[in-house]
């Protein structure tokens, strides 16, 4: 059996050997990291050494725990778990009616139907005091499922359960308009 002290001992010779880099450390990192010191020793594998359950390729604040029991309680480790636990505090408060509230008084149904490509769906962000949502969780709030970012029938679904079928229908009939007189 390995033992944590071993595995600490190991992690230390990892491209992730200091607080700061495990802190830094993404999912696709995550998923890739190994101790081959130890028969390719995986990231899951780490985690039952250490009594830490959960998915560490997925969820950061497993990796953040781990990194804990790896390092010990250094601030940048401690002040990464707070900032999750804060967020995941105020998600846990925030209703659909908030977002929709938000989402009405920043964008126009025609703004809604106009987002054009993923690089204007990723820019859809609720503030820090609404959970700092980007468009996919805004769309889990509101039971629209798949990926919206690059799935436009997914946007107007969503689109329709903030603003109203008829107010994306009226914003459809008039681009169809639209494009009518310009082939005419």
């Amino acid at each position: 059996n390995i033992t944590p002290e071993q595995i600490k001992e190991a992690v230390s010779q990892s491209e992730f050997n200091t607080p700061d880099k495990w802190v830094a450390m993404t999912p696709k990192q995550a998923l890739k990291f190994k101790l081959p010191s130890f028969g390719n020793f995986h990231m899951k594998s780490i985690c039952a050494s250490f009594g830490v359950e959960g998915d560490p390729h997925n969820k950061k604040l497993v990796r953040l725990e781990l990194g804990r029991k790896i390092f010990g309680d250094y601030p940048i480790i401690i002040e990464a778990i707070g900032k999750i636990l804060s967020v995941e505090a105020i998600k846990s408060t925030i209703t659909p009616e908030q977002i929709r509230r938000y989402i009405l008084q920043h964008y126009t149904p025609e703004m809604w139907v106009d987002i054009k490509n993923n690089q204007e769906a990723l820019a859809v962000k609720l503030p820090a005091s609404l959970g700092g949502l980007g468009l996919l969780a805004i769309a889990r709030y509101f039971g629209v499922e798949g990926n919206i970012v690059t799935n436009k029938l997914k946007r107007f679904q969503l689109g329709r359960k903030i603003f109203g079928d008829e107010a994306i229908d009226n914003v459809m009939a008039k681009l169809t308009e639209q494009k009518k007189s310009r082939k005419v």
